[in-house]
């Protein structure tokens, strides 16, 4: 896959949903002492740019392309620091990493795509036919008015899309 980023220098912070739901317990919990206050949420070591975000995915997927773009600008004009010292001194600590959350999000990935592999063969029909002492696969997918020729290279390619569909 592909990322164009613009205005690649613009810090965001991240943080795992499931440290924000543990959070959201931790303040229920701590009601008296929290209340009419505002906190910042987020990892204090992922106050990242969007380049350095990216550098970091990238060492999980290396096929990963990150182009970065001088021309337009990124609508969302969020560019901070959060600063999480409020939180941490009322006792809550997070669990997830930012690694983490890029793993579990790589595999949750996978796994959709293979899920959509696995349907466009439960709802197709496959034909084989030899010629030339070579055997050849036609696929007949539900939503193709054509029967399309399948080979290893285009059974990848199939498993490519699979995998830009389940990233978007």
């Amino acid at each position: 896959g592909e990322i164009t980023i613009f205005e690649k220098n613009f810090k965001r912070n991240y943080i795992h949903i499931r440290d924000v739901a543990r959070c959201f317990q931790h303040c229920i919990e701590n009601f008296d002492s929290m209340k009419k206050q505002t906190y910042n949420l987020g990892l204090e070591e992922a106050n990242l740019s969007k380049l350095e975000l990216a550098e970091k995915i990238k060492n999980y997927v290396p096929k990963f392309e990150i182009v970065c773009k001088d021309i337009g600008e990124d609508p969302d004009k969020r560019n901070y620091i959060v600063s999480n010292k409020k939180i941490l001194s009322s006792g809550f600590r997070t669990v997830y990493s930012l690694d983490d959350g890029i793993k579990e999000l790589i595999e949750s990935n996978d796994k959709k795509a293979r899920r959509i592999i696995t349907q466009i063969i439960e709802e197709s029909k496959f034909y084989m036919n030899i010629q030339d002492n070579k055997p050849e696969l036609f696929i007949k997918y539900k939503n193709l008015k054509d029967i399309e020729l399948i080979n290893s290279e285009k059974i990848i390619d199939l498993y490519n899309q699979a995998v830009d569909i389940s990233s978007m």
